[in-house]
């Protein structure tokens, strides 16, 4: 019986900068937050006060749109992909059979403290982090439904 000796190849071999030939030349990276799509032209997610940015956000927001029979779930999963690019939101309760309800988006956790915009005797206090960037702050909307069979219709979406 003979016995073959297995190389094993160096994590270096695999990964490197010049392997990555698969992303254009403008990416600056995977948002690992968004299933591995690329972020191309440095875009920054976390700044709503781009229409651009928001526009891709809201694409994505709108993608949980379905049935579920725990709409919780879903609005979690939604809630902690949007945490990986610094934007959070509180979970909403709902209540009746349908409706709509909204929730204000949070950046970066809000400001507080000392800016250096401000007086010395002030403290600014922003809970939302969007007072520099819009005159209206940027909401989630969720839309329910709630079916005779015990399911719920959730939609979402991005708007002022």
């Amino acid at each position: 019986m003979m016995i073959r000796e297995i190389k094993m190849k160096r994590f270096k071999s695999f990964v490197t900068e010049e392997s990555r030939s698969d992303l254009p030349a403008s990416s600056v990276g995977v948002n690992p937050g968004f299933g591995g799509e690329m972020i191309g032209d440095n875009m920054n997610l976390a700044d709503l006060s781009n229409d651009m940015v928001v526009k891709e956000l809201n694409s994505y927001v709108g993608s949980i749109s379905g049935e579920y029979l725990n709409p919780y779930h879903a609005i979690k999963k939604l809630r902690e992909a949007l945490n990986s690019v610094g934007i959070d939101f509180n979970v909403p309760t709902f209540s009746g059979d349908n409706g709509e309800i909204s929730e204000v988006l949070i950046v970066h956790g809000g400001k507080f403290g000392k800016t250096g915009e401000e007086a010395p005797d002030e403290i600014t206090n922003d809970p939302t982090g969007q007072a520099h960037m819009r005159e209206n702050p940027i909401k989630i909307h969720f839309t329910h439904d709630l079916s005779p069979a015990g399911s719920t219709l959730l939609t979402a979406r991005l708007g002022e």
